[in-house]
């Protein structure tokens, strides 16, 4: 997936992703977190890790995913927070309803080694060490609550794939009202 890139008003890059199309790079990214965790946790294992939600609930099913999302997204906002200058004054939450796509926001520019460790950071919390976890558990609940979120951070790990050329120090700012970040060039 290609980003537009264009120039903001006082001449900074500005990177943007599509939410309609990073939908279609979400879905094609399970395949590789099912083949990295769910293949390995089922040959060691012998389960599938997505039969943990047979049989729950419908209110079950609801604060797996509408709890998980919110923790997602405080994630994102209490790492951001711990950088920022202004702390919590910095972050702000909200809703995309034209996508149901939840959002966490920062005000404040960031280095990119500190926007990254919030972006990353529900990917790591939530997906990562639980899929691992479950790999040595067995634990198919766990596992599957790994696979979902990191695999809800999809969107969080194309941005940061986008930041790989950028210098850890560099200042970026995230995207007031899309997916993406601003450069901040020539500011350290």
């Amino acid at each position: 997936m290609k980003p537009v890139i264009t120039t903001d008003d006082k001449g900074r890059k500005v990177f943007t992703l599509q939410l309609d199309q990073l939908q279609v790079y979400a879905l094609i990214f399970i395949i590789p977190l099912i083949l990295l965790f769910g293949l390995p946790f089922y040959l060691v294992w012998g389960e599938n890790a997505f039969t943990a939600l047979r049989f729950r609930s419908f209110l079950f099913l609801t604060v797996f995913i509408l709890g998980g999302v919110a923790v997602h997204e405080l994630l994102h906002g209490i790492t951001w927070a711990l950088f920022a200058k202004k702390g919590f004054r910095s972050i702000s939450f909200g809703i995309k309803w034209e996508y149901l796509t939840p959002y966490c926001h920062c005000s404040e520019p960031l280095k990119v080694w500190q926007f990254v460790a919030g972006a990353l950071a529900p990917a790591v919390i939530m997906g990562f060490l639980p899929a691992v976890s479950a790999l040595f558990t067995g634990n198919t609940l766990l596992m599957c609550f790994g696979i979902f979120y990191f695999w809800a951070a999809s969107a969080d790990i194309l941005t940061v794939w986008l930041m790989r050329r950028l210098k850890k120090n560099q200042l970026v700012s995230d995207h007031p009202k899309e997916l993406g970040f601003i450069v901040e060039e020539g500011k350290k």
